[in-house]
C-alpha cells in the first residue's frame, strides 16, 4: 500500500472550530497528505485557521477563487504542484468525515489493487455521528440489509 495515492482536503469557511474540534479529533489520516483549504474566511478566522494547520503540521491554502469547486481546483493545483503522484482527492467536510477504523488505509489498497482505475468520482454513504455511533451499531440497525442514510454530493459547480 502506498501513502501517496491519496490526497486528503477540507475546504474551511469561517469553521476552524470544527476543523479543529471535528475532523481533527476524530479522523485517523493514516499518513496520508492532508491540506486545508481557505474559502475567504473572516480575517480573524484565517488566523486560527493558520494557527491550526501550523500547530498540526498541515498546509494551510487560500482558495485560488470561491466555493468547493474552487477549492477543489485549488487541492488539485496543489496535487499538481507536489511530486507525489496521488490518484484520488478525498473531500472532507467538517461535519461528515470516515468513521470506518482504517478507511484511507482500505481506500488505498483498492486503488493499488487499480480497483477504481475505471472512476473518475466515487462517493458514499453517509450517517450522522449523533445517531449512530459506531459502524456495528449501524450494521445492527439497517435490518433491511442496505445501507440507507444521506449520499454525498459531488463539487462540480461554482458559487455565482
Amino acid at each position: 500500500m502506498s501513502n501517496e495515492n491519496i490526497l486528503i482536503y477540507c475546504s474551511s469557511r469561517n469553521n476552524y472550530e470544527m476543523l479543529e474540534n471535528e475532523i481533527l479529533e476524530n479522523v485517523d489520516f493514516e499518513g496520508f497528505d492532508f491540506i486545508n483549504v481557505d474559502d475567504n474566511s473572516s480575517e480573524e478566522q484565517v488566523i486560527l485557521g493558520r494557527k491550526i494547520c501550523q500547530t498540526k503540521d498541515y498546509p494551510f491554502l487560500e482558495n485560488k477563487g470561491r466555493g468547493l469547486s474552487s477549492a477543489l481546483q485549488t487541492a488539485i493545483d496543489y496535487a499538481k504542484n507536489h511530486q507525489k503522484k496521488y490518484k484520488f482527492i478525498v473531500w472532507l467536510t467538517h461535519d461528515c468525515y470516515p468513521i470506518t477504523e482504517n478507511f484511507f488505509s482500505k481506500l488505498s489498497l483498492l486503488i493499488d489493487n487499480k480497483k477504481l482505475d475505471k472512476f473518475g468520482c466515487i462517493g458514499f454513504n453517509t450517517v450522522w455521528k449523533k445517531y449512530i455511533c459506531s459502524e456495528k451499531e449501524f450494521r445492527e440497525r439497517n435490518l433491511e440489509g442496505r445501507y440507507c442514510a444521506v449520499m454525498g454530493r459531488a463539487v462540480l459547480t461554482p458559487v455565482p
